[in-house]
């Protein structure tokens, strides 16, 4: 999303071009703190904002990676059934590896990524963490979630299990911590 002085400052180049003047403009260090991967997301089956999800990728790479916050299989919408993220949502699925562009495309060879600790649940909800979006990390780069359900007493050390992505061109290194 364009911030108003970023648009100005396209503009004022715009015209200073079409009039002939030299222009010298800034190079940007880093334009990835520009983008906000959880633009466009905050949509539903009957209300939309630009019906996108919050990938993780590498330019032109195999796979895209994002977060899976809701378990899409139990909902009533038929074959529009595949919105598996939301920026309210409180609770996470997983890492789901994707080759959906949108959630009005059907997904393939699609696979989720859940670590846990403790005894193996194999089911959905019993197999999802709580966590909080506000401390949750979301870059075009990286994905960082604290896993509330998966937290450990203060007699054993304390703190909780969290897990980071970033992909590469054709896989991702997913690091429970």
């Amino acid at each position: 999303m364009f911030h108003a002085g970023v648009y100005a400052e396209i503009q004022a180049v715009g015209i200073a071009a079409a009039v002939g003047l030299q222009v010298v403009v800034a190079a940007v260090e880093d334009p990835s703190q520009y983008v906000d991967i959880l633009s466009g997301t905050y949509s539903r089956f009957d209300y939309g904002t630009g019906s996108l999800l919050p990938f993780v990728g590498r330019p032109w790479g195999m796979n895209n990676w994002a977060v899976q916050s809701n378990d899409y299989s139990g909902a009533k919408l038929g074959p529009l059934s595949h919105w598996w993220f939301h920026p309210e949502d409180r609770e996470f699925y997983g890492i789901r590896c994707t080759h959906q562009a949108s959630p009005w495309i059907y997904d393939y060879g699609q696979f989720l990524i859940m670590p846990s600790v403790g005894p193996l649940e194999t089911s959905y909800p019993n197999k999802a963490s709580a966590y909080n979006r506000s401390s949750a990390i979301f870059h075009p780069y990286e994905v960082n979630v604290t896993l509330q359900s998966f937290c450990s007493s203060e007699e054993i050390g304390g703190g909780c299990t969290s897990v980071a992505l970033t992909a590469t061109e054709r896989a991702a290194f997913v690091l429970p911590h």
